[in-house]
């Protein structure tokens, strides 16, 4: 390393080989040199570390290269495909102003009458202190005894804070998270309101002694329901994690809008959400699985992934073009090869094959390495994606063309564009031939099925997507919520599945039935391409595994197994 044009590392070295030549230096003289240097070592390794050789963010790395941004093109606001907000005006104002013409202005001569008015509408706020005052009435008879007449339940002394007044408290606390200085700022800047910390500390206490008979309200009806979903997760309480367990009964004939209770306890506690919610009752209450995963060298997947709470995942052209670039790297490093795929405001879509079955780690990188981009790029922190993504096997002989027209055609479904070649972010343009195809884009397949020749196959490529305007999809035919094929394609994935099973759970060790051996298949089949092809096929093995045993590099693995599919 240098520092100021001196390297540093080159004369540590000279000193340690000058020590090494120096035969009469002290036990302990050498050893105190030899700590001195070693601590200069670690300090000027914590000088030099940077947002490039350490998890230091970009933003406090006083070293790293600035550079201006350039101009774009966009215009300022929202962008092209981006949902926004407007405002919209109300029927029923709060207040009407007439405003009436100044006649003096008005041209000499013509006579005038009124034909009506024109409206604009100012949506703004009052924040202001509102006091009620109760005036008892007293009354006094001849002997002096003093009758004063009830004040509304809870008015119980001279001054004290409204209801209101503490539910807004509770809310920015509570819901918006504001610390309690905070709030006391907030009430005594805009509103004028004297208010101290401990007074918020006691309306949360308040609200939390207000909410315990709804609380066991709340366990009783959970307790009676037939049908209770549940999940839990880990939350950090004054600094040591626990437990919190969620119960929902959803909505039906007695309670229209369902009702969810959360709860925690500490962690380790082997009770689970029993503990929080069903302490008297005898239940058996199954765990949330996750969805099915049926993995196997040469799947093909239906596979969207929405944002958090329905929120964007692309906030502009560029956080689309940083996906692309996550998704390349992820079809060169896992194999895929994908066949459609459409990016749209809060979700995208991929139509991928797997070719070494492996579509959990894929997705788990895809996800995660475009959710740390998109949070360093714009300073936000937490979850860009919504839970786990959806993956739909595709029986590829049969669905693969109708399931790339639905693909493409979602912009134009969604009133993005009013044609499929006018969005940038599909695979519509380059399988049409308009653009150059992305390396990682495969679209020979898809235009096999139209016609031998290129050129012939990608217009009628462009008149079958045009066809498709206004049909519905493919989803028909969807089976089970994870199958999108015929009755022989069903039963075919579930003999990938333990027969003991159900669709229900279905762990991962018992998503394939036992492998034979892969010196099965070569003793079994005489030509080495034909026991490759079974061993593929049998979903088992992945195509560098295949191509171990026979010695053979899995690239040409790919190219026997492909052969085979074209014949």
């Amino acid at each position: 390393m240098k520092i100021e044009n001196i390297d540093v590392d080159a004369s540590i070295n000279a000193v340690k080989d000058l020590l090494e030549k120096e035969k009469d230096l002290s036990p302990a003289l050498r050893s105190a040199l030899e700590v001195l240097l070693l601590l200069v070592a670690l300090l000027l390794n914590r000088l030099t570390l940077n947002s490039k050789n350490s998890s230091k963010p970009p933003s406090l790395d006083p070293n790293r290269k600035r550079s201006c941004k350039k101009k774009g093109n966009r215009k300022p606001g929202g962008q092209k495909g981006h949902n926004g907000t407007t405002l919209e005006p109300v029927d029923d104002p709060d207040e009407v102003t007439e405003i009436s013409i100044d006649r003096r202005t008005l041209p000499r001569g013509p006579r005038y009458r009124e034909v009506g008015h024109e409206s604009r509408q100012v949506i703004d706020i009052d924040i202001s202190r509102f006091v009620t005052e109760y005036r008892a009435q007293v009354l006094e008879d001849e002997q002096g005894n003093r009758f004063v007449a009830a004040f509304p339940e809870g008015v119980n002394r001279p001054v004290q804070y409204g209801l209101n007044l503490k539910a807004s408290a509770v809310y920015l606390s509570q819901f918006q998270l504001m610390p309690y200085d905070r709030v006391r700022d907030h009430f005594r800047d805009q509103l004028d309101i004297p208010l101290s910390a401990g007074s918020v500390f006691n309306f949360n206490k308040e609200a939390h002694d207000r909410l315990e008979p709804f609380e066991r309200w709340a366990k009783t009806e959970l307790a009676k329901s037939t049908l209770m979903h549940a999940d839990e997760t880990g939350i950090n309480i004054g600094g040591k994690r626990h437990w919190l367990h969620c119960t929902h009964m959803g909505s039906g004939l007695v309670h229209t809008h369902g009702v969810t209770h959360m709860g925690s306890h500490t962690w380790g506690h082997t009770h689970g959400v029993r503990s929080c919610i069903l302490p008297f009752v005898a239940v058996i209450l199954a765990r949330m699985v996750r969805p099915l995963r049926i993995e196997f060298a040469g799947a093909l997947y239906h596979v969207t992934s929405r944002g958090d709470r329905r929120e964007d995942i692309y906030l502009d052209d560029e956080d689309r073009q940083r996906f692309l670039e996550v998704l390349e790297a992820v079809c060169e490093r896992f194999n895929w090869e994908v066949h459609a795929y459409c990016l749209m405001s809060n979700h995208y879509h991929l139509l991928v094959e797997t070719l070494d079955g492996n579509l959990s780690r894929g997705m788990r990188q895809l996800n995660g390495v475009y959710t740390q981009r998109f949070n360093r790029r714009h300073t936000k922190v937490g979850h860009v994606f919504q839970g786990r993504y959806k993956a739909i096997l595709v029986q590829k002989e049969s669905y693969l063309l109708e399931l790339s027209r639905y693909i493409v055609l979602n912009p134009v479904r969604a009133g993005m564009v009013r044609a499929a070649k006018d969005w940038r972010w599909s695979s519509y343009r380059a399988t049409a031939g308009l653009v150059p195809s992305e390396r990682w884009l495969t679209i020979r397949w898809l235009l096999a099925g139209f016609s031998r020749r290129k050129i012939e196959a990608q217009q009628t490529y462009r008149r079958f997507i045009a066809e498709g305007k206004g049909q519905a999809g493919p989803w028909r035919e969807l089976r089970s919520q994870i199958y999108l094929g015929d009755e022989g394609f069903v039963e075919e994935m579930q003999r990938k599945i333990s027969p003991d099973t159900t669709l229900s759970e279905v762990p991962a060790s018992q998503r394939r039935q036992v492998a034979k051996p892969l010196a099965y298949y070569q003793e079994q089949y005489g030509d080495r391409n034909t026991a490759i092809i079974e061993a593929y096929e049998s979903g088992a093995y992945t195509m560098k595994e295949i191509g171990d045993h026979f010695r053979l590099h899995y690239s040409r693995v790919s190219r026997i197994v492909n052969a085979k599919d074209k014949t």
